[in-house]
């Protein structure tokens, strides 16, 4: 029978042959010159692969393609929303200021069906009133036939308190959100979100309280143009959290979100490759909703709209041209990634135990 092996005729290289050619290509120097400031080797061969399980949280890789919006004018907000709907977004943030009336609600939600899409309130105000705000939204939900279990999505707030028991009834809107700090070491930010979140565990007395508020928890996590870095530690992340929670007899739960800014880089063009890339490592590391933040093009050349509608078609073409939605955990099996991955846990574990302790 004919061999259908069709690596069979070349010769099996070792990971010594490799770094040997490296350092040949390199015209007789080191491979390490390749790391610059890391400790993390550059190279990784078939002798180097170890297994990563990534917990799963959901059945397949789709992501909330989120769109801001700020909530000035009731009028504006609503055009604005219905053509982030029609252009493609299914996840919408609302940055809010004033405390909204049950007109309000009408107006900005008019012809929006919210149990089709999921809803992120972002409070930017200190004497935002969040009790009497979902208080009216309630009422403004039985205008419209629908629960408030049937709505999804967060409220994001630095400023208010809030009754818990607002929430009982709903059930999806997460009311506790992590952020990690921008501009900080790697392995320190995630070491830091993870004490603040055991800590909020910790101190919810009781498993049969502890176990529904998990829901409620979602993390803002930060990323850059560093393509391997932002895949490895999403995943290093989840794997985190589920050691976490296992310690606490939970099943595991995560809701990740990411905002890509490229404001620091002048060239527009350039900044669309930016956030492209950094938006399809997110995606390849799992995440669950990306807001990509709209450009800078000059209105009056390509017109009012361009900005947002730029930024949400690179989310659209990852979506529905590339097969990452449909793949789950499409980096599994990369010896870099892997590793990567492994050393970032380790390293993040390491830090969280000092902390803890």
């Amino acid at each position: 029978m004919k061999n259908l092996d069709r690596f069979s005729e070349f010769k099996k290289q070792s990971k010594e042959d490799w770094l040997n050619q490296i350092e040949k290509d390199l015209k007789g120097k080191s491979h390490s010159i390749l790391l610059g400031d890391s400790s993390f080797q550059p190279y990784f061969h078939f002798s180097d692969r170890i297994e990563i399980k990534i917990p799963k949280s959901k059945s397949d890789n789709q992501w909330q393609i989120a769109e801001s919006i700020n909530c000035i004018n009731n009028q504006l907000a609503n055009r604005q929303i219905l053509e982030a709907l029609e252009g493609g977004a299914n996840s919408i943030q609302l940055n809010i200021k004033n405390t909204w009336s049950l007109a309000d609600f009408s107006e900005i939600f008019e012809s929006v069906y919210l149990d089709f899409i999921s809803i992120h309130f972002n409070i930017i105000s200190i004497d935002f009133d969040i009790n009497t705000f979902f208080e009216i939204f309630k009422n403004y939900l039985g205008n419209i036939s629908l629960k408030p279990n049937q709505i999804s999505g967060s409220i994001q707030h630095e400023f208010s308190e809030f009754q818990f028991n607002l929430f009982d009834e709903f059930t999806s809107i997460k009311y506790t959100i992590f952020k990690e700090e921008k501009g900080t070491d790697t392995i320190l930010s995630l070491a830091d979100l993870l004490v603040k979140a055991e800590h909020y565990l910790a101190n919810i007395e009781g498993e049969n309280k502890r176990k529904p508020l998990i829901n409620s928890i979602a993390f803002s996590l930060e990323i850059n143009d560093y393509f391997y870095l932002n895949i490895a530690k999403i995943r290093a992340f989840k794997i985190l959290w589920a050691t976490i929670l296992e310690s606490y007899h939970i099943d595991f739960q995560i809701f990740t979100k990411v905002s890509i800014s490229t404001n620091s880089i002048p060239n527009e063009n350039t900044r669309l490759i930016s956030a492209t890339n950094q938006a399809i490592s997110a995606i390849v590391a799992g995440i669950d909703l990306i807001e990509i933040q709209e450009f800078n093009f000059d209105p009056n050349q390509f017109g009012s709209g361009f900005n947002k509608r730029i930024a949400r078609n690179i989310q659209n073409l990852l979506a529905d041209e590339s097969g990452f939605a449909h793949v789950f955990d499409p980096s599994n099996g990369s010896y870099f990634i892997e590793n990567y991955t492994r050393n970032i846990v380790e390293k993040v574990w390491t830090e969280f135990q000092k902390k803890v302790n």
